[in-house]
């Protein structure tokens, strides 16, 4: 393939360079979605117009030669930082893949990695739950996908703790998912002694569900009287006027962990991290656990913002008034 790259100009742009001499176009992708397409010209360099957020980027190279032909060409991804007009590279490794799954490292040289684990109906080709926030950070982030629907039923323990553990040695880790990725957080988590964040958790292929379209599907994992459990900190949040969530928090995962620190969150719905990002705070709920920070003031403050963002402005001014007068008596103190 001919040589081809991107790079940041002074002004933040990003610049796309290929030695090719014939009709190029010119792709920039940005956190996965393109945000500019440069059509077929003679040019060996383009400037993108459009200047990228914070997070993932690649580029994409189209070479169209005399006949017609076309051949393309991605970079590999990079994270890119606005504010410090930074492009680095990222480092991506294939480390496992089956039929029905696949884990894929985003390497970025970091103390911290995050595991992370895509939802139902979604595909090995489905992007990473929680990869642009991650990257972002720079942290490491390892992707388990699923495929055909299988609910992560033809993934071991065995398989995912053989796997990851060479990857993780001297890394501060953290399992991560929402609705069956936070299920998956939390049954795989335990294996590699992980940290987990796990929101509304639920496998909808579980036995004591039973939806009818998994009736066919194998159910192969484990019970969670089973499965190893992590020694470090377990943070479930969810929504307790459902009582589906709720009844399989308590009466299933509950068998494995017995002290999570629980944080529901009333009408938050099952997707309870859209509701902490239209409340604004799902950064301060990750910061403050990854920074240890996390405390019953953090959890009080997360409340009452997503009460004020339902409009139950009421009782949220409720619980930001016990927060201030503990503040300022704690001062006076």
């Amino acid at each position: 393939m001919y040589n081809s790259r991107i790079f940041v100009d002074d002004d933040g742009y990003i610049v796309a360079s290929t030695d090719y001499d014939g009709l190029v176009a010119f792709y920039l992708k940005n956190n996965n979605v393109f945000i500019e397409k440069k059509l077929y010209e003679h040019k060996k360099n383009y400037i993108f117009k459009e200047k990228p957020r914070s997070g993932v980027i690649s580029a994409l190279f189209f070479f169209k030669d005399e006949f017609n032909s076309i051949s393309k060409y991605e970079t590999n991804l990079y994270r890119y930082d606005a504010l410090e007009n930074l492009l680095k590279e990222i480092y991506v490794t294939k480390i496992a893949e089956g039929e029905n799954y696949s884990l894929t490292h985003y390497n970025q040289n970091s103390d911290i990695t995050f595991i992370t684990f895509n939802g139902t109906k979604t595909t090995k080709k489905t992007i990473p739950f929680g990869m642009s926030f991650i990257i972002k950070n720079g942290w490491n982030l390892i992707s388990v996908a699923q495929d055909n629907d299988t609910q992560y039923q033809d993934l071991s323990l065995e398989v995912f703790h053989n796997v990851i553990s060479p990857v993780i040695i001297k890394k501060e880790v953290y399992a991560y998912g929402v609705s069956l990725g936070g299920y998956c957080a939390l049954y795989y988590g335990g294996s590699i002694d992980a940290t987990i964040i796990a929101a509304s958790p639920k496998n909808s292929a579980h036995p004591s569900i039973n939806l009818t379209r998994f009736q066919k599907l194998n159910f192969n994992h484990k019970s969670f009287s089973e499965i190893p459990v992590t020694k470090k900190k377990v943070y479930i949040t969810y929504d307790p006027t459902i009582n589906a969530d709720k009844n399989f928090i308590f009466n299933i995962i509950s068998s494995a962990y017995l002290h999570p620190e629980y944080l529901p969150i009333a009408n938050g719905t099952h997707m309870i991290l859209q509701s902490f990002l239209k409340a604004d705070i799902l950064k301060l709920y990750i910061y403050s656990i990854v920074y240890n920070q996390y405390d019953s003031d953090i959890a009080n403050y997360i409340t009452a913002k997503c009460m004020y963002s339902q409009k139950r402005y009421n009782e949220a001014f409720n619980v930001i008034d016990v927060l201030t007068k503990k503040f300022i008596f704690s001062k006076i103190e």
